[in-house]
């Protein structure tokens, strides 16, 4: 899960890994970078009794400078649920890479098309939020 309510500053990112997968933190890293978003903290944890893990993610949207929206958090939720079905699947760490970054390259654009508008969009916002200020002063 993700929540932008837990940190003042950051977006925490929970995953529960069920079973132990081979590189999975490194492939997890991969995902947040494609999708430019920063790792602040990572803590990984051992599930007991069970084989597995727990991770907790501080992170920090690149786009934006600050928390993640709910859009990169949906895109996210996406990509980290599609990682997560084909390691568990036994395709292995490679083949897990080779799955992520096969995805269709007209996907990929539009969604970075989207992350570019969102982007320009915030900084927009924040503009005009810093002028109206301005002006009221």
């Amino acid at each position: 899960g993700f929540s932008n309510e837990m940190h003042p500053d950051y977006t925490m990112a929970f995953l529960t890994i069920s079973e132990d997968l081979p590189l999975i933190t490194a492939e997890i890293a991969l995902v947040l970078r494609r999708s430019r978003v920063a790792i602040v903290q990572c803590r990984v944890e051992p599930s007991r009794p069970a084989a597995g893990s727990k991770h907790t993610y501080l992170l920090r949207s690149l786009l934006a400078a600050g928390k993640l929206s709910e859009a990169q958090i949906a895109l996210l939720k996406a990509e980290l649920s599609a990682l997560l079905e084909e390691a568990s699947a036994g395709t292995g760490s490679s083949d897990v890479r080779a799955v992520a970054s096969s995805a269709s390259s007209a996907g990929q654009a539009h969604v970075g098309a989207l992350q570019e508008a969102l982007a320009l969009q915030q900084q927009s916002q924040l503009l005009l939020q810093r002028q109206v200020e301005e002006q009221s002063r």
